[in-house]
């Protein structure tokens, strides 16, 4: 599976439809902090150190709160990304 593949499941996978999945994760590829993956994109997540996929999840949670705040501050899966909960 690749770095966006994973991102767009990390997003389905706590509520999201794929579409809004798909915005966030393009927000999350221009966020200064994946600067430095912005070519490996279609690399596999698995052959990644555990410290870039934290990173990553990080990031995610980040630019999804925002999207979410931005576009639908009542969606329940909110608290999935904003780590109220745990996941």
């Amino acid at each position: 599976m690749t770095i966006f593949e994973w991102a767009i499941e990390f997003c389905k996978q706590r509520g999201m439809l794929e579409r809004d999945a798909t915005t966030v994760v393009e927000k999350v590829i221009l966020h200064q902090a994946t600067a430095g993956i912005r070519e490996r994109w279609c690399d596999s997540f698995e052959s990644h150190p555990e410290p870039l996929q934290k990173l990553l999840i990080k990031v995610i949670c980040e630019c999804a709160v925002q999207w979410i705040e931005n576009e639908d501050p009542r969606a329940y899966y909110k608290p999935l990304f904003d780590g109220s909960v745990p996941n």
